[in-house]
């Protein structure tokens, strides 16, 4: 066994461990090294059985009466503890978690000092099982224990018996002393890490990364955890939204060099910080790149921190292939002021056709800087020039035949006011004669009373274009109260009227919504599907049901299974049901079983991983990881949902991590896994056969089998 656990080649220690066994067959070690071999997780069951047996055989009951209660302490004891530890684990990944949960407990009464951490996988067990009166006689056995495990342990206890309670708050606050890194990585605002931590530390973030990545499927599992989380310790949420290009630069570079070459054009690129009136520089930041010829805005992005190079590099790419008017194609010049940008930049471009040149100056750029710039100090000379409060409205000079559009709307977008997140409200003034934007504001939230009349206020007052002024006409949508505004507007003289017509409006509405959600919108399930409510309010039902049923607990996160209907001209799809890690949780149907293969035994890099994956996937998350379109539509059409963070999102990735809405066909299959899969797993390893199921408008039959 020495020279099989020294041998490099794994069919070499194999058939060194075979032989072990002939020689002994109580050859303990021999059982461990190829339950290690074994293929599946079934194949390894039998030999860890018979690697307990063995160890027992070997130690005699005069052994386990002489060493009860403290069994570590014998080292001849410990290849049987090493044993029975490896196959509760196998147990409880084949779903037999009361078998597990019998073995944790009789280790524990061999050893209760548990010089293996026993305790800790028995309280995650016992909380995947629900088992709360013997999790909490087990918390209680180990006092003294300050780790994460406990500590969160008892605050999740608390919270699955009493919900938000008094006590449930206290223990999670306290929780949150022993380790406060914790909290960040169950809400989701921080990403574990691909591989676990080598070394611990108390306290420390390796530590909280350790115990996440071992109880986060149970935080998951409990209806309204992760939202408790987030508002009792005020941790705000991190959007996470896959980007929508890919950043490869092979793969980039294929593309780009098929788009037209315009020699003569050239480009200004810059990264800004704008200045208020005072001089004082913002907070955000904003990247612009103009055409220098036509003065056209080909990309405008702004984010609250500095972004990185790297993506600045991924929107220039952006602007080439999808610039805002024009069509896709690549300038002959790229000119910059930043010297990091164009020394990372040149050697790429010049592949592609481009120069990027380094000047000291970009006149575009700096003309659409400076009127931003004497914009906002103009208005804020207005504001202190114009005291509302000593201005009468009626005075100011009317320009009878302009006419204004006034319009409040929620918008669809989310953004971070402290530990929550919302959709903000806009208003917008419109003088449509001359198609300019008169004034424009945004609140958290639900508008505060009187918001839009200080809003039109604002606009008579100091308009963003003109001097101050009342229009003829002000034109208001059809769900603005009028009770409030038209004897108001009618008391300066200007007539208030009704329009449906939304157009106009619209296009700033949009633009402000780009400029609000920046490159993390999300794409709308309801608007990009072309399906009806009534379909799409289906498939929630089915997502509902797949949440509740929580066949992960059932399945190992490796099993494949091949998912084939004659349904559709496309197929076969191989599922893996997610959630066993519980850093997400649902299904996804891919299309190439190597590929699949080469994920699960991680294998690929993750440019790699990016590079070739297409796949259709139904993950589950809270209200603001779908469109708010999608929560609208929740809402007004009363679809279920099972929790407050199982809300269903779909994820269509094309290889180079291109994304795209899913299609009707897409979204009925994945409506039709949901349905059918919780059955198929309940089976067991030896299920397998057909799964007929009624989806929004047919019925559906899926022929489902196991791959090893």
């Amino acid at each position: 066994m020495d020279r099989a656990w020294d041998a490099a080649d794994p069919r070499r220690q194999v058939a060194l461990a075979r032989r072990a066994l002939e020689m002994s067959p109580d050859c303990v070690d021999a059982y461990l090294l190829l339950s290690e071999a074994a293929a599946t997780v079934e194949d390894a069951l039998p030999l860890l059985v018979q690697a307990v047996e063995a160890a027992a055989r070997l130690l005699g009951p005069k052994t386990f009466q002489e060493y009860a209660g403290h069994f570590w302490g014998g080292l001849e004891t410990r290849p049987y503890m090493q044993a029975r530890l490896e196959l509760a684990q196998c147990l409880l990944e084949l779903g037999r978690a009361d078998e597990a949960i019998v073995h944790y407990a009789e280790m524990l009464d061999l050893n209760p000092n548990d010089n293996q951490g026993c305790r800790y996988r028995l309280a995650s067990v016992l909380l995947q099982c629900n088992r709360i009166d013997e999790l909490q006689s087990l918390l209680q056995k180990y006092p003294q224990d300050c780790s994460p495990e406990w500590y969160y342990t008892r605050a999740l206890a608390a919270f699955r018996e009493e919900g938000d309670s008094e006590t449930a708050r206290t223990r999670l606050h306290e929780a949150e002393k022993i380790n406060q890194f914790v909290p960040a990585y169950l809400v989701g605002a921080k990403q574990l890490p691909s591989e676990r931590p080598e070394f611990i530390s108390p306290g420390q973030e390796s530590e909280a990364v350790s115990f996440v990545a071992e109880f986060l499927p149970h935080w998951r599992s409990t209806p309204g955890a992760i939202p408790w989380v987030r508002q009792t310790l005020e941790v705000g949420p991190t959007l996470h939204v896959p980007e929508s290009r890919p950043v490869a630069w092979n793969r980039a570079r294929d593309v780009l060099q098929h788009l037209p070459l315009c020699e003569e054009t050239e480009w200004e690129a810059e990264l800004l910080r704008l200045s208020s009136a005072d001089g004082d520089e913002h907070g955000g930041w904003t990247f612009l790149i103009l055409n220098s010829a036509t003065g056209e805005q080909l990309l405008l992005e702004t984010w609250p921190e500095r972004p990185r190079d790297s993506e600045l590099w991924r929107h220039l790419i952006d602007a080439m292939r999808s610039p805002r008017e024009s069509e896709p194609h690549r300038p002959g010049v790229i000119r910059l002021t930043r010297k990091s940008l164009a020394k990372a930049w040149s050697s790429k471009l010049a592949q592609i056709g481009i120069r990027c040149e380094l000047t000291d100056e970009l006149p575009l750029v700096a003309a659409l800087k400076e009127r931003f710039e004497t914009f906002v100090t103009r208005n804020s000379r207005r504001a202190a020039e114009l005291p509302e409060d000593d201005i009468n409205l009626e005075q100011l000079p009317q320009a009878a035949g302009e006419v204004w559009r006034a319009a409040v709307c929620k918008l669809p977008t989310w953004i971070q006011v402290g530990s929550t997140m919302c959709r903000p409200t806009a208003y917008l003034v419109l003088d449509t004669t001359s198609d300019l934007l008169l004034s424009t504001s945004l609140t958290e939230g639900e508008p505060p009373d009187g918001w839009l009349w200080n809003g039109l206020r604002s606009a008579l007052l100091r308009p963003n274009a003109g001097e101050p002024r009342r229009p003829g006409v002000m034109q208001l949508s059809p769900d603005t109260p009028l009770s409030d505004l038209g004897p108001r507007l009618a008391s300066i003289g200007v007539r208030c009227v009704v329009n449906e017509d939304s157009s106009q409006i619209d296009a700033l509405i949009e633009d402000l919504i780009e400029h609000v959600s920046g490159p993390r919108r999300l794409k709308s399930l309801i608007r990009s599907t072309g399906m009806p409510p009534l379909a799409l309010g289906s498939f929630y039902a089915a997502a509902a049901d797949f949440y509740r049923a929580a066949p992960w607990r059932h399945i190992p996160g490796d099993s494949v299974i091949c998912v084939e209907t004659d349904a559709y001209s496309s197929g076969p799809w191989y599922a893996v049901v997610m959630g066993q890690s519980g850093m997400e949780l649902g299904v996804a149907l891919y299309e190439d079983l190597g590929l699949l293969r080469e994920i699960l035994g991680g294998r690929l890099t993750d440019e790699e991983h990016a590079r070739r994956t297409a796949a259709l996937s139904v993950t589950f998350g809270e209200v603001f990881d779908i469109a708010p379109e999608d929560a609208d539509a929740v809402v007004e059409y009363e679809w279920p949902v099972a929790a407050a963070e199982a809300y269903p999102s779909i994820l269509r990735v094309n290889p180079g991590l291109a994304l795209r809405a899913p299609l009707v066909w897409e979204v009925e299959l994945l409506e039709a896994c949901l349905r059918a899969l919780p059955e198929f797993v309940r089976k067991g390893p030896e299920g397998g056969g057909s799964e007929t199921v009624a989806v929004a408008t047919r019925e559906i039959t899926l022929q489902f089998s196991r791959l090893t």
